[in-house]
């Protein structure tokens, strides 16, 4: 049970395959409004992506499939963790995000942003 202490918002993602174009991905990012998505190939998930890289990529002219432009470091979490373990795994490991998994269901991601707002949130409460 996650005590209301260590409650973190999990982020519904995007999943894109390994070999869409960087510019498809970003057009469905900004339709739903998302800052990060998981790249799947045939295993499973394979990496994420932000947007700001895709931009940075399409800014410089290249439109590659996302594989090239992912991280392949992908952790995965239960959800359950407190909020100051996260934010250590996440800066730790250098990660755009961890996913959460209830099972071997992706239940959503945790990112930096969603750790330093929950981190704000608690602040504003004390």
């Amino acid at each position: 049970m996650v005590s209301e202490s260590s409650y973190v918002r999990i982020t519904k993602p995007i999943m894109v395959r390994e070999v869409a174009l960087a510019s498809d991905v970003l057009r469905l990012m900004k339709s739903e409004d998302k800052r990060v998505a998981l790249v799947t190939g045939e295993k499973g998930i394979v990496g994420s992506v932000t947007r700001e890289k895709i931009e940075r990529a399409l800014s410089m002219g290249h439109d590659v499939q996302v594989k090239e432009l992912m991280s392949a470091n992908v952790i995965t979490v239960s959800g359950n963790e407190d909020y100051l373990d996260l934010l250590t795994l996440i800066v730790k490991n250098k990660l755009d995000c961890v996913v959460v998994m209830r099972g071997r269901k992706v239940e959503g991601v945790i990112t930096l942003g969603d750790v330093l707002y929950t981190i704000q949130k608690r602040a504003l409460v004390q």
